[in-house]
């Protein structure tokens, strides 16, 4: 199955149309972002939005529906199952902010941890925050400002792979790419096989960039070859993570019984992709 690319500008129309000065940025994330394209696939957007929607909470539900009603009849349009359960993931720029600056860890001994989720119902704080770092990591932006995604495209890279050093101590450019898909996609880091070869040759020059700038910030050090061993800023920037006070407001949530009641109500009689299956089992 092709992926069609004019399906980006109907997506791009739509957010544009309904959400307007609110917009900062929306991206693709998942395996669309890569132009993957498969039976039974739903399409992963994220909306990013001024933080002053957090005070219209009433015109954002009412600009949600809206969109989810695009969302679906797009998916419709394209051959596609659209994620009856997720229909679109909502950020604020401070969101955003807390993501780039560690939000989605635990602590375990004495250092930052990331919990795996134990099934797809499994919605915290914590594990929206680390969906949303892997969802930027793949993500490629449709319209908005490009820039500004960029930036939390490679912070959210950079957090990362800092933690994949903290883990292992010492790390080869291969052995980061082959982390990023040692799991189960909800259960680890977002990604796996059915990213490849794709997502490999997407990230291999992101990973490089990333490597080089955590090594000129002191964070790593490179040894011989392509071998590379943390330091101690990064088992300090890791404790202090774990200090940290979040504050910033979480838009919606899933299983708010507002958008329950809608979503049933939009994709009555629609047949939904995996997450929907998920969720009714």
């Amino acid at each position: 199955m092709k992926y069609p690319v004019q399906m980006d500008n109907e997506f791009k129309k739509l957010i544009l149309s309904i959400f307007k000065n609110y917009l900062v940025y929306a991206f693709i994330s998942g395996r669309g972002a890569l132009y993957l394209a498969e039976k039974d696939m739903d399409i992963d957007i994220c909306v990013v939005l001024n933080d002053s929607i957090i005070k219209k909470q009433v015109e954002f539900r009412k600009k949600w529906k809206k969109f989810v009603i695009g969302y679906r009849d797009i998916h419709i349009k394209y051959g596609f199952k659209s994620d009856n359960a997720f229909p679109g993931d909502f950020l604020t720029v401070s969101q955003t902010y807390d993501v780039v600056s560690g939000r989605g860890f635990v602590k375990k001994a004495g250092q930052i941890y990331i919990q795996p989720m134990g099934n797809i119902t499994d919605e915290s704080d914590e594990n929206d925050y680390r969906i949303f770092r892997s969802m930027f990591i793949i993500g490629r932006c449709i319209v908005g400002n490009n820039s500004f995604f960029e930036e939390i495209k490679m912070l959210s890279l950079t957090i990362l792979i800092k933690y994949f050093f903290i883990i292992k101590n010492k790390l080869i450019l291969k052995n980061i790419k082959d982390e990023f898909l040692s799991g189960k996609e909800k259960e680890k880091y977002g990604f796996d096989q059915r990213y490849e070869p794709e997502f490999s040759r997407y990230m291999k020059p992101l990973i490089r960039n990333a490597m080089l700038q955590l090594n000129r910030y002191g964070f790593i050090q490179k040894k011989e070859g392509n071998n590379y061993e943390k330091t101690q800023n990064l088992d300090s920037w890791g404790k202090n993570i774990l200090k940290k006070q979040w504050t910033s407001f979480h838009l919606m949530k899933f299983q708010d019984l507002f958008y329950v009641k809608e979503r049933e109500l939009i994709f009555s009689c629609v047949k939904a992709g995996s997450h929907w299956d998920k969720l009714k089992k």
